[in-house]
């Protein structure tokens, strides 16, 4: 009777590789630049909120928002806002219609023009994300005519990508009289996240930022920070306690009012952030799958493959703290910093040392100050930084990471140096490298020429265990038992082996 193997279709969630593309946003906006004597200060939030994948492409949009707050010629500091849509493409010949894409966009550079009648803005967008492909491999587990070599193994089974939404809204009293809110910003990030039965707990902290004109004589630019934490529960009805699971976020809106206490000396502030999830739910899935095989009647040509993946593990939140010292020009006597904004990272290198993470980067920063004469301006400072956060990476594990910079401070030392700072709020995303070693095709290449004695008696090698003695013999484990049942293994190569066949005419 001919062969017949019988074979599992397994799907394998399989890391293949990062991409990154930047793109330019420009939004032409209805704010006359008649009257603007200078731009102070200029921000922008971007989101992805579309994306196809084709081959050798991932086209992806989103919608990025500027606040721009300016002096007239008058002296007066006014802001308007404008938003616009952006659209960018990703190439990579890593790319199929089956790859699944975890992306995330940062700003990387703004500018303002005021050299036309209207002013325009434009951003220097950085999308940069992680390709995934679900990968069906066929695995061996048995089939009539052969004799195979069975093992327990381990594979990660992915119940894929949910989203969900989730918002918060705050009120913060202010003790000051603010006269409009130049800009503001929300960064969310992520802690923790844990399975739970049908849900996906998922735990972090969102850094809600503005820059302020305070209602005063002086009219200062102040700086506000509010850090709020969040728990957010996704529905994922496979989802069960002993599951792995991972989870990204983004802000897809913020919104804030201010309500002013006139002579009361207060402000109410009223924020709103709605932020997006993406989660995955895995789970450990045993499989019986054939290590090897033979047949005692035809010679077999097998071919085996081994596929390498990442498992995922946990998510761990930790942070970095920055300070350095950096050198100023143009600073003159009498000038005064009032506030920090415009924070951006960009993190160079991330690895792992004896407990934590050394990360090399630079740090760009905008120093908001005043002269003697009450004149604002913008300092952009721009330093390299090397620092350690305090987060234990489990033993073999790989790992990525987002993150946000919060809490920028500086201080002016001189008119010639500045002390600046911030903190880097990193969410860790552990993985473990996985292998997986199967047989994918098994084929007959010809007879095998059959043994005419009844009896056979071998002498083995010491040290030989009982699959490879049967598959050298020719017989099934379970038929070499039979006849030889006081055998011991890994035998010691005194043993005498007795083989039963029929007879052959």
């Amino acid at each position: 009777m001919a062969t017949q193997p019988i074979f599992e279709s397994l799907n394998i969630l399989k890391s293949v590789g990062k991409v990154k593309t930047t793109v330019k946003a420009e939004c032409k906006t209805e704010t006359a630049t008649e009257g603007i004597k200078r731009v102070i200060g200029i921000s922008a939030a971007a989101n992805i909120t579309d994306k196809e994948t084709e081959v050798g492409k991932i086209k992806c949009g989103g919608k990025i928002v500027y606040q721009v707050f300016y002096e007239t010629e008058d002296g007066e500091i006014k802001k308007c806002e404008a938003s616009c849509e952006y659209a960018g493409v990703i190439t990579d010949d890593k790319i199929t219609e089956r790859t699944i894409s975890k992306l995330e966009v940062k700003v990387e550079k703004t500018e303002a023009d005021i050299t036309g009648t209207k002013l325009t803005l434009s951003a220097i967008l950085m999308v940069t994300g992680e390709l995934f492909i679900n990968e069906t491999v066929s695995a061996l587990t048995g089939g009539e005519n052969l004799i195979t070599l069975n093992k327990e193994t381990e594979i990660i089974k992915s119940y894929g990508v949910k989203t969900g939404t989730y918002s918060i809204e705050e009120e913060f009293e202010i003790p000051f009289e603010i006269k409009e809110v130049l800009s503001h910003k929300a960064e969310p990030r992520i802690t923790a996240a844990q399975c739970g039965v049908g849900t996906i707990i998922v735990d972090g902290e969102v850094v809600l930022s503005a820059l302020l004109l305070q209602n005063s004589e002086n009219s200062d630019i102040i700086r506000e920070t509010k850090t709020l934490p969040f728990r957010m529960e996704l529905d994922y009805e496979e989802a069960m306690p002993s599951m792995q699971c991972s989870a990204t976020v983004f802000e897809k809106s913020f919104k804030s009012d201010v309500t002013v206490e006139e002579g009361g000396g207060k402000s109410i502030v009223t924020a709103s952030v709605f932020m997006q999830f993406e989660s995955e739910a895995t789970a450990i899935e045993e499989v019986t799958l054939a290590e090897d095989v033979f047949s005692t009647a035809e010679e077999l040509e097998v071919t085996a493959e081994t596929v390498l993946y990442d498992a995922p593990c946990a998510v761990i939140g930790c942070s970095a703290e920055v300070l350095e010292k950096v050198p100023l020009t143009d600073i003159a006597e009498g000038t005064i910093l009032t506030a920090v904004g415009g924070e951006r990272a960009e993190l160079l290198e991330v690895k792992p040392t004896d407990g934590g993470l050394k990360i090399e980067g630079t740090l760009r920063l905008d120093l908001y100050l005043k002269d003697a004469e009450g004149k604002n301006t913008v300092k952009r400072i721009e330093t390299p930084f090397t620092t350690e956060a305090a987060c234990v990476i489990p033993e073999d594990c790989g790992f990525t990471v987002r993150f946000v910079v919060a809490n920028p401070n500086a201080k002016l030392l001189s008119l010639e140096e500045a002390e600046v700072g911030a903190e880097i709020l990193l969410s860790v995303y552990t993985n473990k490298s996985k292998k997986l070693k199967y047989i994918k095709e098994v084929s007959v290449s010809g007879e095998k020429t059959p043994e005419t004695s009844a009896v056979s008696v071998y002498i083995p090698t010491e040290g030989e265990e009982m699959w490879s003695l049967a598959k050298r013999l020719n017989v099934s484990p379970e038929e070499l038992l039979r006849a030889n049942k006081d055998l011991q293994f890994p035998l010691s190569g005194e043993e005498r082996i007795v083989v039963y066949r029929q007879r052959q005419n």
